[in-house]
């Protein structure tokens, strides 16, 4: 192989890199992530079938070149749920809210400054709440300002089951006020004011 013919080779293959990385760069999307909770890192992993690889990490608001495909957003924090937030890359830019809110043990701890308050909201909205029926699970959600809690009817006879009712409180500009009363089904269609992820949690049969 002469000289001409090496060079020609050459010339032809970094021709071809540089076209390959031109498109690479030109498919790229922009995904802006418009974090609003503070003191947390976000971790951008791609997904390909069982394998997770890091592409980008965060702190606060910003914007990451990614190629199409399946991602997740992990928080990490003080505090902080660190449940992992699915989005897909496809054909155009994105913008992702990110405020995931407060770890369930955070929120826990926080309910037992709350419930003080919080029963007397209910006992004042539904004075038989607190003698015809006894509390089920309750939980705090986001951070700390939506409360969700079930009301299991006493039955009139032991061997009977009473219905249950679900009932979800939301905290603002300090004073907690009653979101939805008393429903055996809460629906995204009649209470949509409520987070859809609060709904399908309280409505679940072992609640």
């Amino acid at each position: 192989m002469n000289r001409k013919t090496i060079i020609a080779i050459s010339a032809v293959a970094v021709g071809a890199i540089a076209l390959f990385a031109v498109s690479y760069r030109l498919s790229l999307k922009t995904v802006t992530l418009n974090i609003t909770q503070p003191n947390i890192t976000i971790t951008i992993n791609r997904i390909d079938k069982d394998k997770s690889t890091k592409t980008a990490s965060l702190t606060a608001t910003g914007n990451v070149s990614l190629s199409k495909g399946t991602y997740t957003a992990v928080p990490a924090g003080t505090d902080a749920n660190t449940t992992p937030i699915p989005f897909t890359v496809g054909d155009n830019n994105l913008t992702l809210e990110i405020h995931p809110g407060y770890s369930n043990a955070y929120l826990a701890k926080l309910l037992s400054t709350q419930q003080a308050a919080i029963t007397a909201i209910i006992a004042a909205a539904y004075p038989k709440a607190l003698t015809g029926f006894k509390r089920g699970r309750e939980q705090l959600y986001k951070d700390g300002d939506w409360y969700g809690t079930t009301l299991i009817q006493n039955p009139p006879h032991p061997k009977e089951n009473g219905d249950v009712y679900r009932l979800v409180l939301h905290r603002e500009n300090g004073q907690w006020k009653i979101a939805t009363p008393p429903r055996i089904i809460l629906s995204a269609k009649e209470f949509p004011a409520v987070p859809i992820e609060i709904l399908r949690d309280i409505d679940q049969p072992n609640n």
